[in-house]
């Protein structure tokens, strides 16, 4: 998912017509934030994390939270340990790690 294109439609509807304002194409790291509790803005149901949500500064052309992917991963990776311990987050890097690497044949730190 992270490197995956997110395409999103701004539209207005009247009278049942559905008319498109503006699209945008974005990677994850350009449509996230942060929020209050979380270094990532999720959706939290009866204190569990079911998904990260967007935020909306992308339809403003506002300047992104995260300046790059290796932001966002930060990001993901401090919220991984503030619900799951130390312990489980670095076995989630070691193993986004081992497989990014698999996959596209580079290092990436953060």
């Amino acid at each position: 998912m992270l490197k995956t294109n997110y395409l999103i439609f701004g539209y207005t509807m009247n009278d049942g017509l559905i008319s498109i304002q503006k699209i945008w194409l974005k990677e994850i790291w350009e449509i996230t934030g942060t929020s209050k509790k979380y270094p990532l803005k999720l959706q939290v149901k009866q204190n569990k994390i079911y998904n990260i949500r967007p935020n909306s500064n992308f339809k403003y052309d506002k300047e992104c939270v995260f300046k790059n992917e290796t932001d966002f991963l930060k990001a993901l990776l401090k919220t991984i340990k503030l619900e799951k311990g130390e312990k489980v987050a670095q076995k989630w890097k070691e193993e986004f790690y081992n497989n990014y690497e698999k996959y596209y044949h580079k290092n990436i730190i953060f």
